[in-house]
C-alpha cells in the first residue's frame, strides 16, 4: 500500500492495488481492484472493491508516470503539477511541487456517490495537504512496487 502523509504525520492518502480483474491486450483494458483513502483526525473517506473501484492498467501507468516526474523535478528543484483523476470519474488527484520550500501541495477528492454507492450524489469530499520530499519518495517507490508486482511476468 502506498502511503503519502502529512508534514505533520497527521493526513494521509493511501492507494492500495489488490489484484487484477480482468487482464486483456489492452491497457486501458486490464482492470485492477483497487482501494483508496484520504484519513485525518476528522474526516475518514475510503473507496474499494466493496464499491467496485477499480483502475485499469493504462490509468496507473499515467499516474505513476506523473508521480515520477513530480519527485524528479523537486530533486531538481523545478516546477511541476498534475491532475489525474480515472475514467469513472471516482475520484481526483491534484500535486504540485514548492520548490522554495522543497515540498509538494497535495489536494485529493472522492466521488461522494461511489463512497456512499449511489445514495448521496452531487459533491466530492476531499482533503488538502503539504508533503515533503521523503514522504513523497516513499509513497512513489511503494505504488511503483506494487506496479511491478501486480504486472510482472
Amino acid at each position: 500500500m502506498a502511503n503519502l502523509s502529512n508534514i505533520e504525520g497527521n493526513i494521509q492518502f493511501q492507494i492500495c492495488l489488490n489484484k487484477i480483474a480482468e487482464e486483456k491486450e489492452a491497457e486501458y483494458e486490464t482492470w485492477i481492484y483497487s482501494e483508496l483513502e484520504i484519513k485525518s483526525n476528522v474526516i475518514k473517506c475510503s473507496i474499494g472493491e466493496h464499491n467496485n473501484f477499480m483502475l485499469n492498467k493504462y490509468e496507473l501507468d499515467n499516474l505513476s508516470n506523473h508521480l515520477n516526474k513530480l519527485l524528479s523535478n523537486l530533486k531538481k528543484r523545478s516546477e511541476y503539477s498534475f491532475e489525474f483523476s480515472n475514467y469513472e470519474c471516482d475520484f481526483e488527484v491534484k500535486m504540485c511541487t514548492v520548490v522554495v520550500d522543497e515540498v509538494i501541495e497535495v489536494e485529493v477528492w472522492i466521488n461522494w456517490a461511489n463512497y456512499t454507492n449511489g445514495k448521496d450524489i452531487g459533491y466530492d469530499v476531499g482533503i488538502r495537504f503539504i508533503a515533503n520530499m521523503e514522504e513523497l519518495q516513499l509513497f512513489v517507490n511503494s505504488f511503483n512496487e506494487e506496479m511491478n508486482y501486480l504486472f510482472s511476468d
